[in-house]
C-alpha cells in the first residue's frame, strides 16, 4: 500500500500553500510548516500583504487588537482574527477565514472559508 499524500486528498484547489505541500505526507507537511510557511511567503504579491516577523497578513484581513500572532503565518485576503485570539506555531489561513473570539490556532491550515468558533482550540 501507498502512503497517501496532500495531493491525494486535497484537488481542484487555489489554497496558495498546495504546490509546496502536495507530494508530502499529511504528516511531513504539519511537522514542517514553519518552514513552508516561509517558503510560501517568499512567493507572495508584497503589494498585497504586510510583512513583519516571518508573518504575512493581507491587507484586506482584519487584526484585531488583541489577538495574539507568534510565529510564522500567512494570513490570506478578507480573513478575521477576532479579539483574544492567539495564532502560533505555523499558521496558514486561506481567504475568507475567520478564528472566533479567544480562538487558538496551532500548526494548522485553514482552507478558503473555514471558520473556528470563539473558545475553540484547533492543532497539535
Amino acid at each position: 500500500m501507498n502512503t497517501p499524500l496532500i495531493k491525494d486528498f486535497v484537488k481542484d484547489s487555489v489554497l496558495p500553500i498546495l504546490p509546496i505541500i502536495e507530494e508530502m505526507k499529511p504528516w511531513e507537511a504539519i511537522s514542517e510548516i514553519e518552514a513552508v510557511i516561509k517558503s510560501l511567503m517568499e512567493t507572495l504579491d508584497i503589494s498585497e500583504y504586510y510583512f513583519k516577523n516571518n508573518q504575512a497578513v493581507h491587507k484586506s484581513a482584519i487584526i484585531e487588537e488583541t489577538a495574539q500572532l507568534k510565529g510564522p503565518m500567512v494570513i490570506g485576503p478578507s480573513c478575521f482574527v477576532s479579539n483574544g485570539s492567539l495564532l502560533r506555531g505555523g499558521v496558514m489561513l486561506d481567504s475568507n477565514c475567520i478564528v472566533g473570539h479567544c480562538g487558538e490556532l496551532k500548526t494548522s491550515i485553514m482552507i478558503a472559508g473555514s471558520k473556528i468558533a470563539h473558545l475553540n482550540f484547533v492543532g497539535g
